[in-house]
């Protein structure tokens, strides 16, 4: 496969529908180039990170690759369009998005609430909702609307 083509088919979206040229498309890239420099047209380039253990070191150095830049692929149009309005490529300004010491100051304000003793004391009332609303769903007599139904039943 052609760089120009790679490049296209990492930056497009319907890559990602067919599980199987998905698959392929990244075995190709882990085998011939785990560290792709990726220049879609259209798009400003990236890095294409096709190995777990690359991925791994990266996370390792948060100093040295950063969020904030850049956390969604965006075309060019896309990304002016969103500056314009926020002033930045981001549409918003979450933990996602921030480093170094906002991004340590956001996380240890939820920090506590993702302990494994925090998770564990919300395991019975998250279990029983779950019941309820199985219970609910199999009363609809097989099919139902998930999201009126039970996403924002507001029970």
């Amino acid at each position: 496969m052609r760089a120009q083509e790679l490049d296209a088919a990492v930056a497009n979206p319907t890559t990602y529908a067919d599980e199987a040229g998905y698959h392929a498309l990244f075995a190709h890239l882990r085998a011939t180039s785990p560290v792709h420099w990726t220049e879609p047209e259209g798009y400003d380039p990236f890095w294409t990170i096709s190995k777990y253990n690359d991925i791994q070191e990266i996370e390792r150095h948060p100093d040295v690759f950063l969020n904030a830049p850049r956390t969604a692929l965006r075309t060019k149009v896309q990304e002016d369009a969103i500056r314009k309005m926020t002033g930045s490529r981001q549409l918003a300004h979450t933990i996602i998005q921030m480093d170094g010491a906002e991004h340590r100051a956001h996380r240890l304000l939820t920090q506590a609430w993702f302990a494994p003793t925090k998770l564990k004391s919300l395991e019975d009332q998250v279990s029983r909702l779950a019941r309820r609303h199985i219970d609910e769903m199999e009363k609809k007599g097989g099919t139902c609307d998930f999201v009126r139904d039970v996403a924002v039943c507001g029970n």
